[in-house]
């Protein structure tokens, strides 16, 4: 497979082109300019998918400026329903209603596009929340043209496999990499296999950075040996031929036949035209991936949820 065609099982994240996002971000947001750029290069480097959302700040509406100039063949947008955190307690149809077709209108037009090509509810939880009436609102959206594929994010393998059981879900984006076993060992690849038709994309194949990151970077928690795993996860890229733990994990997460596309977020150009490099190197093997599982620890669940880092433990200095 050629570069490009590599490239075509990248998607690029957007969520720290449009607001300062992650831990791991040193950078900061990039400018407009420099945020036009790094989308133009990707799509020009063969990239076919843009992920974004109503929550990600500026991240559509820089999109949007980038497709004036890329035209809108070329890459498909993928954006995710606004989080509707205001809502509470009894909501009336109509009150529900205007708040999902606001979000919606609001990408369209921040996008500059009549029709949305997917559109991901940004919490598991709203499939079913107000009677299930957020997921039916959509379905009519889809119905009448105006969303092309609906989907879910989700963080969990049992919200994936609510995911994978609900009729009409087409898209599922996941957080995954080369430690977490969770997904595996909850039948989340066999639940893909008997919903083909169902697109997964994953992100977090770094764990937020900390997969590329010296060990005393990494929070501190109980039953977490950092230095012990950064070892074992850069034997394992020098037993392969890899010539880092980044180019591991990426070629970990890209050679899952579960998997259609992995999600990179950047901050700059050159982040970019790393990741892009990474994705161009060879893929592992069955055999390969499940070697490099028996050599790595099965770690515990906090590690594999940054959300829970800095409650568990003070990140050493």
């Amino acid at each position: 497979m050629s570069g490009e065609g590599r490239a075509r099982q990248l998607c690029l994240g957007t969520a720290q082109l449009g607001m300062k996002y992650g831990i791991a971000n040193r950078l900061g947001q990039p400018s407009v300019a420099d945020a036009i750029r790094i989308l133009t290069h990707a799509i020009a480097s063969g990239v076919t998918s843009l992920d974004t959302a109503r929550a990600y700040g500026e991240s559509e509406r820089v999109i949007g400026q980038a497709l004036k100039q890329v035209g809108t063949d070329k890459v498909t947008v993928l954006t995710k329903l606004g989080a509707l955190e205001h809502l509470t307690g009894e909501v009336s149809d109509a009150v529900l209603y205007r708040e999902i077709d606001a979000s919606i209108d609001a990408s369209c037009h921040a996008l500059g596009l009549k029709s949305l090509h997917t559109v991901m509810l940004h919490r598991c939880a709203h499939l079913r929340a107000y009677d299930g009436r957020i997921w039916r609102r959509l379905q009519q959206h889809k119905a009448a043209g105006v969303i092309g594929r609906l989907g879910v994010s989700v963080y969990d393998p049992t919200e994936a496999l609510v995911a994978f059981a609900t009729e009409g879900i087409e898209h599922i984006q996941l957080p995954f990499n080369i430690l977490d076993w969770r997904w595996v060992a909850a039948g989340v690849p066999a639940a893909r296999l008997r919903r083909p038709q169902v697109l997964v994309h994953v992100r977090s194949v770094f764990l937020q950075g900390l997969l590329v990151t010296s060990p005393s970077a990494w929070p501190a928690l109980e039953g977490v040996d950092s230095q012990a795993i950064v070892a074992e996860l850069e034997a394992c890229a020098q037993s392969l031929g890899l010539a880092s733990r980044a180019e591991l994990c990426m070629a970990f997460a890209l050679s899952q036949g579960w998997v259609d596309q992995v999600v990179i977020g950047v901050e700059s150009l050159p982040q970019l035209q790393e990741n892009l490099r990474l994705a161009d190197r060879s893929r592992l093997s069955d055999a390969d991936c499940m070697a490099v599982c028996s050599r790595l620890p099965r770690v515990p669940l906090p590690l594999l949820n940054p959300s829970l880092w800095s409650r568990c433990a003070q990140v050493r200095s």
